[in-house]
């Protein structure tokens, strides 16, 4: 599965997000202005959405996401929450880690233990001749 790592700014307003956006073209802290100004929880921790697969995100954010040019500056984005600074850090192919592949096998091993158990308990019983 391809996963973006990005990190974005979000504002209620067209003009904040272009101060914002020539604010870092001149030098300031991303990290910071995210800080101070993103609407967006991840904000606190400097705007960073961390590694996400496609279909996470509304499609304007993915656009730029899966298809903008890394470690740029991309915005406004305007979606239904607001306007976006957005930058790509990193794309590409994601692998489990083995931890994570054997977590997996395991929590299908357990759900089609627990479909069996449902299975026993949901049968009907026959009564036999006393009820």
């Amino acid at each position: 599965m391809i996963k973006a790592h990005v990190r974005h700014i979000l504002v209620p307003d067209e003009e904040r997000c272009r101060e914002l956006k020539e604010r870092i073209e001149n030098g300031e802290d991303f990290k910071e202005l995210a800080n101070r100004f993103s609407h967006c929880p991840s904000g606190h921790n400097g705007g960073d959405l961390g590694e996400f697969g496609a279909g996470r995100m509304v499609p304007q954010f993915e656009d730029v996401a899966f298809g903008g040019e890394l470690n740029k500056l991309h915005g406004p984005v305007r979606t239904q929450f607001g306007y976006h600074l957005i930058e790509v850090l990193s794309r590409g192919e994601k692998r489990d880690s083995p931890l994570s592949a054997l977590r997996h096998a395991y929590q299908a091993g357990l759900r089609a233990c627990q479909a069996g158990v449902r299975s026993i308990f949901s049968r009907r019983r026959d009564p036999g001749p006393w009820g």
